[in-house]
């Protein structure tokens, strides 16, 4: 299955933010949320400046009905996607 696929993927390349993520969206379609926290948030921790992450993150914590979590990751997300936009404008 996908899951096996990305276990075996993060074991041998841990420092990959893009395994963290991928299986983050896999718990996260499964609705197992606590899962796809623990792995949205280490994929946080490998790339801190990628706005898709914490909104992954974010609708993880929405679907727990932690909407203060929630927001706190989309708020992030608004801000690095800002930061990003204003360096293509000058």
């Amino acid at each position: 299955t996908a899951l096996i696929d990305l276990d075996q993927a993060v074991a041998l390349d841990d420092s990959d933010d893009r395994g963290y993520n991928r299986r983050g969206v896999v718990h996260f379609r499964k609705k197992d949320y606590d899962n796809a926290i623990k792995d949205y948030t280490q994929a946080i921790r490998l790339n801190p400046h990628d706005s898709i992450l914490h909104a992954n993150r974010g609708d993880a914590y929405r679907e727990k009905r932690d909407y203060k979590r929630a927001i706190s990751n989309y708020d992030q997300a608004i801000w690095l996607n800002s930061r990003s936009a204003s360096a293509f404008r000058g």
